[in-house]
C-alpha cells in the first residue's frame, strides 16, 4: 500500500495554490481601466463579507465598544469594514505604480513630517491598520523622508516574496516582527533611522492599557524606547479620499517629558494609553476604514 504523502508536500501544494491565485489577481488588477474593476471588486467585498463566519467577529467588536451605535449603523460600519479589506488589496496591488504620483496625496500636518522626518534624529511614526497604512511610507517618501517598517512576516513564503515586492519603496528596510527584526530596527532607528510601527492589534506579552475604554494588551516597545533614548511619538493616519487618492494627517509628538514623581513604569503607560487615544480618535472618525476582523479584546 502507498504511503500517503507528508503533510509538508500538502502544505507546499497549498501555499503554490495560494500564490498562484493571487499573482493571476493582481496581473488581472493592472490590466483593468483604474476604477472600473477596484469599484467591482469592492462592492463584491461589501456582499459577499458579511455573509461570511469572521463576520460575527466584526459585530461582536462593536457590540463591545461602540455600544451607542444603532444596529443599522453597525451594519453599515461592518460592510464597510470589508469593503476596506478588498481596497487595501487594491491599494497594494497598485503601489508600485503609485510611488511617484505625488498629486495622489494630500497631507494634514506635512510640516510635521518634514521637520522630523528629515532630521537627523531617530523618530517612531506609529499608526493602525487603517485604511492603506502603507500609503504612509508612499507619501513620505514623496516629502524625501525614507521610513522603514516592522510588519508581521507571512507563514507562505511565496507570499511574503510578494507582499516584500509592494512593501519595498527601495528607500528603507523592512524588518519582520521577530527577535532578531527587532533587534535591527532598534539598531537602524539609533542611527537616526525613522519607522513606521502599527500598534493598534493585540500583542500578548505587551501591558495592559486602555482602547475605546476596554482593557487591551498593548504592545509597549515604542513608548519603552522614546522613554529611554527620547525619540517623538508622532501619531499618523491614512485616510482615502476616492479611488486613488489620501489624505494623509500627521500629529505632533506625544508629550513623553516625565510628570512630577512619575515613576518610568507609569511614564510608558501614560505614554502607551496616549497613543491608544490618539489611535481612537483616528478610527471613530472613519471606522469602517479599520482592521474589525481582528480579535483586539480578549
Amino acid at each position: 500500500m502507498d504511503e500517503a504523502p507528508p503533510p509538508a508536500f500538502f502544505r507546499k501544494i497549498r501555499f503554490l495554490s495560494e500564490y498562484a491565485f493571487l499573482l493571476a489577481s493582481y496581473y488581472i488588477l493592472r490590466f483593468i481601466p483604474f476604477g472600473a474593476g477596484d469599484r467591482l471588486i469592492i462592492r463584491l467585498a461589501g456582499v459577499i463579507g458579511p455573509r461570511t463566519p469572521w463576520h460575527k467577529r466584526v459585530i461582536r467588536n462593536l457590540d463591545l465598544v461602540l455600544p451607542e451605535k444603532t444596529p443599522a449603523e453597525k451594519k453599515i460600519i461592518g460592510k464597510k469594514a470589508w469593503q476596506n479589506l478588498a481596497s487595501v488589496g487594491i491599494d497594494f496591488g497598485r503601489a508600485p505604480e503609485r510611488r511617484e504620483k505625488s498629486e495622489i496625496f494630500t497631507y494634514d500636518g506635512g510640516e510635521i513630517l518634514e521637520k522630523y522626518g528629515l532630521s537627523d534624529k531617530p523618530v517612531l511614526f506609529f499608526s493602525g491598520h487603517i485604511a492603506t497604512w502603507e500609503m504612509f511610507r508612499v507619501a513620505a517618501k514623496q516629502k524625501g523622508v525614507a521610513v522603514a517598517m516592522s510588519y508581521r512576516g507571512f507563514n507562505n513564503p511565496y507570499f511574503e516574496k510578494l507582499a516584500r515586492f509592494f512593501m519595498d519603496h527601495g528607500v528603507a528596510p523592512l524588518f519582520t516582527k521577530t527577535a532578531r527584526g527587532a533587534r535591527e530596527m532598534i539598531l537602524y532607528l539609533l542611527r537616526g533611522g525613522k519607522i513606521l510601527l502599527l500598534t493598534d492589534h493585540r500583542f500578548g506579552n505587551g501591558i495592559t492599557a486602555p482602547f475605546f475604554g476596554k482593557p487591551a494588551r498593548t504592545l509597549a516597545l515604542p513608548a519603552a524606547l522614546a522613554v529611554k533614548h527620547d525619540i517623538p511619538l508622532i501619531p499618523v493616519c491614512v485616510q482615502r479620499k476616492g479611488y486613488g487618492k489620501f489624505h494623509v494627517i500627521i500629529k505632533p509628538p506625544l508629550c513623553a517629558a516625565p510628570l512630577p514623581n512619575e515613576s518610568q513604569e507609569d511614564r510608558i503607560l501614560r505614554l502607551t494609553t496616549d497613543m491608544n487615544a490618539a489611535l481612537e480618535s483616528f478610527i471613530r472618525e472613519t471606522p469602517g476604514d479599520w482592521f474589525w476582523h481582528h480579535r483586539r479584546w480578549k
